[in-house]
């Protein structure tokens, strides 16, 4: 890790990983056996995991989720808005922002939770390959690419033109 390292967030421990994700100031990264190992700011929890087995996380800003080996999701850190009370159901993708977490569900489907002050927690109908939650406080919005079209579509948030892709 390179960068700002004022809480230990770019310092890793040693180990093997197979995944890395950097939230504010906290970096997690998922292990070869699958058990997370986070470091850096602690205020909010986000780097305390729980124990399991994971096939996929991602790390917000003081919030962090995985997908367990069984597809159930698991969150952990601040709840302010409730990103770190996942719905049921069994997911293959998570990713989370600063208020709001999307992941994909095994239909292909999204579902989001947290803040939805902007829109970004409500996905439009269909498929999808890939979700990507964005923004920042009082900010938010969600991209994700459709299994029909192949192409990033944008919810949420409009701020610069955030939810128009080229």
């Amino acid at each position: 890790c390179w960068g700002l390292n004022d809480v230990g967030q770019a310092s890793p421990p040693g180990g093997t990983f197979v995944s890395v994700t950097a939230g504010g100031l906290a970096t997690c990264a998922l292990s070869a056996v699958g058990a997370i190992i986070c470091w850096g700011n602690n205020a909010s929890g986000q780097a305390t995991p729980p124990s399991g087995v994971f096939s996929q996380i991602d790390l917000g800003d003081t919030s962090a989720c995985g997908v367990r080996q069984a597809g159930t999701v698991s969150c952990w850190g601040s709840n302010g808005n409730g990103m770190a009370t996942p719905p049921s159901g069994t997911f293959t993708k998570v990713s989370a922002a600063v208020s709001h977490v999307c992941g994909i569900q095994t239909n292909g489907q999204i579902a989001c939770w947290g803040y939805n002050g902007d829109g970004e927690g409500a996905p439009p109908a269909g498929t999808f390959e890939a979700v990507s939650a964005g923004g920042y406080a009082g900010s938010g919005f969600t991209c994700g690419v459709p299994a029909s079209i192949g192409r990033a579509v944008c919810w949420g948030g409009s701020d610069s033109g955030r939810t128009s892709p080229p």
